[in-house]
C-alpha cells in the first residue's frame, strides 16, 4: 500500500513540474516543453536508477512516479499528429529527429556517466543485484 501512495505523490509531482513547464516554454507552434521534459527524462532517469540501486523502493517511485509523469510519450505523439494536421513537415522532421536520436543519445549519455557497462549480460546483472541485496 505505501508503494502506491508514494506512486501517487510523486506522479502527482511530476506531472505538476511537467504542466509548469510546458506554460512557461512556448515556441510559436513547436512543440519545445514536450521535447525538452521528454530529452531531460531520457538523460536523468538512467543516472537515477544507478545512483539508487540499494534502495529499490525509492528507485521505483522516483523512476515510475515522478519520471514517468514526467515525460509523456502520449504528449509527444499528440504534438506529432498537431504537427502534421498543421502541414509543418519541416518542424515535424525536426521534432521527431530530436526526440528519437536525441532521446537515445542522452539516454546513453546518462548511461555511460554511471559506469555501466554495457557488456555486462542480464546474468551478471541479477547475480549484481543479488549479491547488493546480501
Amino acid at each position: 500500500m505505501i508503494l502506491q501512495v508514494l506512486l501517487f505523490i510523486f506522479g502527482a509531482i511530476g506531472g505538476i513540474c511537467r504542466y509548469f513547464i510546458g506554460q512557461e516554454l512556448m515556441l510559436n507552434g513547436f512543440p519545445i516543453a514536450t521535447l525538452i521534459t521528454n530529452l531531460m527524462g531520457a538523460f536523468l532517469l538512467p543516472i537515477w536508477n544507478d545512483r539508487q540501486k540499494e534502495r529499490p523502493l525509492l528507485k521505483e517511485v522516483i523512476g515510475v512516479g515522478f519520471f514517468g509523469a514526467f515525460t509523456t510519450f502520449s504528449s509527444a505523439m499528440l504534438d506529432t499528429l498537431t504537427l502534421i494536421i498543421r502541414g509543418q513537415f519541416i518542424a515535424l522532421l525536426i521534432y521527431t529527429l530530436i526526440t528519437v536520436l536525441g532521446g537515445f543519445l542522452l539516454a546513453y549519455l546518462g548511461t555511460s556517466l554511471t559506469g555501466f557497462s554495457h557488456e555486462q549480460t542480464d546474468e551478471q546483472v541479477i547475480q549484481h543485484e543479488e549479491e547488493a541485496d546480501r
